[in-house]
């Protein structure tokens, strides 16, 4: 099989297939259109908690997914800004305080990371970021990567760099999974043994930084895994590629994967996108597991191929049980409910599943020509119906969603990329102003 090429975009990293340049070229348009304010019927539930400002003093572009500890503060990264324009790692308490605890310096040590953060019990966080590196890395500028550790202090330990593209693996896009024995596990967008750049690796890196590639995919297994990982009892590891896996209906639509302890691989969904209304590319979203077993997650498009936003579909959120079947729990329309979801999902006891749908929602919002909308927060229930638990109207309420958490009472929050209240502080993406993004909640 021979893999897509990818493309490069300027704020970010190599990241995506050329198969996905129309659904991104929506996305893109939505991000430049006029940000035109409606009400929302379900503001009496949603708080705005902080408001990024970007450069020097905050971040922006808040991609990764939130974690939050037992006394409630809530810790997140985002990909530009802060002191030195490569991003932040920030701190949220419970009244709404922001800390920054590092900023990210356009070096070696990395920056412009994408990924949410892992947290030990003694209180340090553990990373990746695309920048930074091998500075004799042969895929441009942005160097390969670095797995990073930053204590409560702020100080930052480089753990691994990434050299170029090689069995080793390269540009890491996802979050990291700890173990009780210290030892990190992740994935790289590229490296492995495939042909340059490579098809990206499962990595372990001991408590020493010793790096062991577990797993590299060849194209037919998955390609270009950018979620992190998630890690059961036993010791297995699952996540997903955003290209690849080798279906008879779509060759490079993704996978879902788990490799087990002694590195062996299963394909557990190779992801169609056809007739059949199945999702493709999954993308930064790492899969999320119940009580049972059972995964869940998104896919950015496929699923309902007569979505407005061109022939690729709006995407879905799937479930594949311990057999391996999938079921859809919905697919995106493109119009109030949502479309594109980007990161994870969220579960309650109960088999509700809560997320973010990155377009759609209130299609006064966007419009540029066509109605895009500014995204929503969603809760499908366990027969897969769908609530707009928010639509956002693209002000200093947000726009476009991106991470969703959900702690112990039921209170969700998320972050979005652009909108926010000081939308003349952030006016450099493009024009008008979007704003540097929100981190929000949602009370039930």
């Amino acid at each position: 099989m021979t893999c897509s090429k990818r493309e490069s975009r300027s704020s970010l990293p190599r990241m995506r297939p050329r198969r996905l340049s129309a659904a991104l070229a929506l996305f893109a348009v939505a991000v430049l259109a006029p940000l035109i304010a409606t009400p929302a019927v379900q503001a009496q539930t949603f708080t705005v908690l902080h408001t990024f400002v970007g450069f020097p003093n905050d971040g922006r572009f808040a991609f990764g997914s939130l974690i939050q500890d037992s006394a409630g503060n809530i810790y997140g990264t985002t990909e530009r800004a802060g002191k030195y324009g490569g991003g932040v790692i920030y701190k949220l308490d419970p009244a709404g305080n922001e800390t920054i605890i590092y900023n990210f310096i356009k070096n070696k040590t990395g920056a412009l990371t994408l990924a949410g953060l892992a947290m030990d019990s003694a209180g340090n966080f553990y990373g990746t970021a695309p920048f930074g590196g091998d500075g004799n890395c042969e895929l441009g500028t942005n160097m390969c990567g670095v797995v990073f550790k930053v204590d409560p202090t702020g100080k930052e330990t480089v753990l691994h760099r990434f050299q170029k593209p090689g069995a080793g693996g390269a540009l890491p896009l996802g979050s990291v999974v700890l173990d009780s024995a210290g030892n990190i596990y992740g994935t790289t967008q590229d490296g492995g043994t495939g042909k340059f750049p490579g098809n990206g690796v499962v990595f372990e890196l001991d408590p020493t930084g010793k790096d062991t590639v577990l797993h590299s995919f060849n194209g037919m297994d998955g390609s270009f895994p950018q979620s992190g990982l998630i890690r059961d009892s036993a010791g297995n590891l699952y996540g997903t590629t955003q290209d690849g896996g080798g279906n008879p209906l779509c060759s490079s639509c993704g996978t879902v994967f788990k490799v087990d302890p002694r590195g062996k691989r299963t394909i557990l969904h190779a992801f169609s996108s056809g007739s059949d209304g199945d999702g493709s590319h999954p993308e930064l979203a790492n899969l999320v597991m119940d009580g049972a077993g059972n995964l869940y997650g998104t896919t950015l498009t496929g699923g309902d191929l007569s979505c407005p936003r061109g022939n690729g579909g709006c995407g879905v959120v799937f479930k594949i049980d311990t057999t391996g079947e999938e079921t859809i729990l919905y697919r995106f329309h493109g119009g109030t409910d949502g479309a594109y979801p980007y990161t994870a999902v969220a579960l309650d006891s109960a088999g509700n599943v809560y997320g973010t749908a990155s377009l759609g929602g209130d299609l006064t919002c966007g419009l540029n020509p066509v109605p895009q909308g500014c995204g929503v927060v969603f809760k499908l229930d366990a027969n897969g119906t769908e609530t707009v638990l928010y639509s956002f109207r693209g002000g200093a309420d947000g726009n476009q969603p991106m991470s969703l958490i959900r702690d112990a009472a039921g209170n969700l929050y998320g972050t979005t990329l652009y909108g926010g209240a000081f939308l003349e502080l952030c006016g450099d993406h493009g024009s008008p102003n979007p704003g540097c993004g929100v981190l929000f909640k949602i009370v039930p």
